[in-house]
């Protein structure tokens, strides 16, 4: 197939910047996962980035960043969960993840939806998970955003 005209000069404008658009999201990411992974109020973080995570070693063999999309944990379940989706002002409401905005979308009612509590346990979801796709505002005013939405 060819592309209309317009869309492949969307496309051309596009990835003349995806290196500087990936690298400061891969930056932002990981911010985001350090604070988060330090707030007492998250119960797990999961992010190859950090080194508490299971295949950090791999990660940094194999990649030259770390993505843009962060996992986090809540006790709680969905209602905590739920709350903190509720209060993000920054981040916005997704079922899908990827762009240059900040979104958050919670596993067990999008991507994970309608799976047994086994399914879900056998694919490491919780009902307290939460996932960011980290865009590329600022990191400080992510990581505010964030703070006042664990409350």
């Amino acid at each position: 197939t060819v592309l209309d005209p317009q869309a492949a000069y969307a496309l051309g404008r596009g990835l003349k910047t995806l290196t500087v658009r990936v690298a400061r999201q891969n930056a932002t990411a990981l911010a985001v996962a350090r604070f988060l992974e330090g707030d007492r109020r998250v119960t797990r973080v999961y992010y190859p980035g950090l080194e508490s995570h299971p295949d950090h070693a791999t990660a940094r063999r194999q990649m030259t960043g770390f993505g843009g999309v962060v996992c986090l944990e809540l006790d709680g379940g969905l209602p905590r969960a739920a709350r903190f989706f509720d209060r993000l002002q920054l981040f916005a409401r997704a079922a899908s993840l990827g762009g240059v905005e900040s979104l958050c979308s919670l596993p067990i009612l999008t991507s994970h939806w309608g799976l047994s509590d086994e399914e879900l346990a056998r694919a490491g979801v919780s009902a307290g998970m939460a996932r960011l796709s980290v865009g590329l505002e600022d990191h400080d005013e992510l990581i505010a955003d964030l703070d006042q939405a664990l409350g």
